[in-house]
């Protein structure tokens, strides 16, 4: 199903001194860690973040916050699939081969994720590519969105110093 994104040789000429492979859950400093979330791909992680509005995921695996809120989506179909089916969470569905790996990730960053300051019904799960809210789109369009988050600053070591 996947072969037309299948890129040859893709990582042909990658220099690996530069990558760093990683299992699991993975703290990359304080506050801050990639989760290990598979179903998406194998590989899979989710970017943790805790911040002054809580614990943000931000996450591959849905693509709007009807996604892991499906109870109150207002997305025609959404909410009456997951009573249906008793799910808790609607894949995006383009993981055909590790949808249980996927449902079981989405759990997962519910559980890690605060309630949202704007509306504590929503847990801060940000889908990486948030689905826009566009009246074209109407009635597909999201019932809560995220809206993006800025919080703190990335600080590059400096030559010489002790930190790496």
């Amino acid at each position: 199903m996947q072969w037309a994104w299948y890129v040859e040789d893709g990582v042909k000429d990658l220099i690996t001194d530069n990558v760093v492979l990683v299992e699991g859950d993975v703290e990359l400093g304080k506050g801050v860690a990639l989760v290990w979330t598979p179903g998406h791909t194998d590989g899979n992680h989710s970017l943790c973040v805790n911040t002054e509005d809580g614990v943000w995921v931000s996450s591959e695996n849905g693509v709007a916050a009807d996604s892991w809120h499906p109870h109150l989506s207002k997305i025609p179909g959404v909410k009456r699939t997951a009573e249906f089916f008793g799910r808790e969470v609607i894949l995006n569905s383009n993981t055909l081969e590790d949808s249980i790996d996927q449902y079981d990730s989405m759990i997962k960053e519910k559980a890690l994720a605060d309630p949202n300051p704007r509306d504590p019904r929503y847990l801060n799960v940000f889908p990486s590519s948030e689905m826009a809210s566009w009246r074209r789109q109407w009635p597909v369009v999201p019932t809560f969105v995220y809206e993006g988050i800025n919080c703190g600053t990335v600080d590059r070591p400096r030559a010489g110093s002790d930190r790496g």
